[in-house]
């Protein structure tokens, strides 16, 4: 198996947007790989090298 250290990013202010008017629309995301021959993982806080774990980084400004 190859790893390869690579961030991504997703503008999800539309979403926050939408979730913030109507909380019960508010089901979470869900990642979708738009190209079926890569296989795309990504590891769980839990996983066993610190640095591979998932960060998130929220960027906001106060209206």
């Amino acid at each position: 198996m190859y790893f390869t250290n690579r961030f991504y990013e997703w503008d999800v202010t539309s979403a926050v947007e939408d979730w913030a008017a109507n909380p019960a629309t508010n089901h979470g995301l869900l990642l979708v790989a738009q190209d079926v021959d890569q296989d795309v993982r990504f590891h769980s806080s839990e996983w066993r090298v610190g640095y591979q774990r998932p960060k998130l980084n929220v960027t906001y400004a106060i209206p």
